[in-house]
């Protein structure tokens, strides 16, 4: 209105108010900013917490609810797996009590206003410990999902980092929407150990504080990490059991076991559905899909090679026959009467238009008997330069022709006239 006015020459006086009408048809989200003012620079002093759901599915667990928190420091994520959204206050205040046993204190505590998170207010209001009455919470506006974005995007980057692990694994739906929780918790181990764009270090060696020997052995793990819903035999074997039992049982790798050594890994016995840790695991090298015949391998080294058909002898140098596709090369004159198991007594069509193309004036007689070839004179002349040209088109029956016209097979037979 400013511009138009200037234009125009007009002098505004007063005040400029909002238009009722106006705003109710045109409301729209107040700006946010791309970079937070406040950023703490200490390990655990502020978190960011939410929670997501998946009530349809329960986990091997029971679980149907993802709760995740974030430092904002380093960029360290933690999730749980709880049975409903009442449990949220409980277990934030368990994440509290181990980021304090890890040195770490939390200050403050970046939250929605859902009913939840007003419980854990109270909670901590009324708690004993004087450190967990002095958190602040800073909770967030309605509608406002960037101003907790840190953990808005670590939801993001984790449920499509676990999707894409599910799909990886070909695991039945059965399977699929049991497994989804062990899928988080192995993909927020995945990413707190890659290295981000916002942070200098990865976020478990800068909150974690490792020394050179951790270092070593976080390198180990990683290194002897599977693929999740890889396919190994475990060791199950008794002191004393029967001679014809089998020592082994196919069970589905879960991912790396919690407190224990870097090659103990945590299997899914398909059976009984139990999830038990063990070292002695030999890899199939094989997701559950393809071991079980669902579907066909995707890693190039799986696909197994296809036998080649052994050659005749004398047939070393025949076109590859493609009864798919009609020929393209096709008489002129082909009776439609004409027995289809008849054997061909004369060389193909195109032979004999070509023949006849060169020696027009050549008559029914000298067909019939053909006169033996010069042997000093070139074979083909017109047939081989028409020849050739269909061999440079790719029809698979022109090599076959030269070959006869160059043995000088086409005069072994006599070829009917047109």
């Amino acid at each position: 209105m400013l511009d138009t006015a200037k234009e125009y020459g007009w002098e505004l006086t007063g005040h400029l108010e909002a238009c009722e009408d106006c705003q109710m048809s045109n409301a729209k989200q107040k700006p946010t900013n791309k970079k937070a003012r406040d950023s703490s620079t200490t390990p655990g002093e502020r978190i960011f917490i939410d929670t997501s759901s998946a009530a349809e599915h329960k986990s091997l667990g029971g679980a149907t609810v993802w709760f995740a928190a974030v430092d904002d420091a380093t960029g360290k994520m933690w999730s749980r797996l709880l049975e409903e959204k009442a449990d949220v206050p409980e277990a934030t205040m368990k994440l509290l009590r181990q980021i304090k046993d890890d040195g770490n204190q939390v200050k403050f505590i970046r939250c929605d206003d859902a009913g939840e998170n007003k419980k854990l207010l109270r909670l901590c209001q009324d708690s004993d410990e004087e450190w967990i009455r002095k958190i602040k919470f800073e909770f967030t506006g309605r509608d406002s999902p960037q101003l907790n974005g840190k953990v808005e995007i670590k939801f993001a980057v984790c449920t499509r980092r676990v999707k894409a692990m599910l799909n990886g694994a070909r695991l039945t739906k059965a399977l699929r929407r049991k497994l989804w929780g062990e899928a988080v918790i192995l993909a927020t181990k995945i990413e707190n150990t890659l290295k981000s764009r916002a942070y200098d270090k990865p976020a478990i060696i800068s909150y974690d504080k490792m020394s050179k020997q951790e270092l070593d052995r976080l390198s180990e793990q990683l290194h002897l990490r599977r693929q999740f819903g890889e396919i190994g035999i475990v060791k199950t074997a008794k002191k004393i059991q029967a001679k014809l039992s089998d020592k082994g049982t196919a069970m589905l790798y879960l991912g790396h076991a919690m407190n224990h050594g870097h090659d103990v890994y945590r299997m899914l016995n398909l059976e009984t559905l139990r999830v038990s840790n063990s070292r002695d695991v030999t890899w199939l090298n094989q997701v559950y899909g393809v071991w079980k015949g669902l579907c066909k391998p995707t890693k190039a080294e799986a696909i197994s090679i296809l036998e080649v058909e052994p050659q005749v002898e004398g047939e070393e140098d025949k076109a590859p026959s493609t009864p798919d596709e009609p020929s393209p090369i096709v008489s002129d004159d082909e009776d439609e009467d004409e027995d289809p198991h008849a054997e061909d007594e004369g060389p193909p069509p195109l032979v004999e238009r070509i023949r006849t193309e060169d020696d027009p004036e050549e008559s029914d007689d000298e067909e019939e008997e053909p006169e033996q070839p010069d042997s000093n004179k070139p074979k083909g002349g017109k047939a081989l330069r028409e020849l050739a040209r269909l061999q440079a088109s790719f029809n698979p029956e022109a090599q076959t022709l030269t070959d006869r016209i160059k043995e000088g097979s086409h005069q072994e037979r006599a070829a009917p006239a047109l």
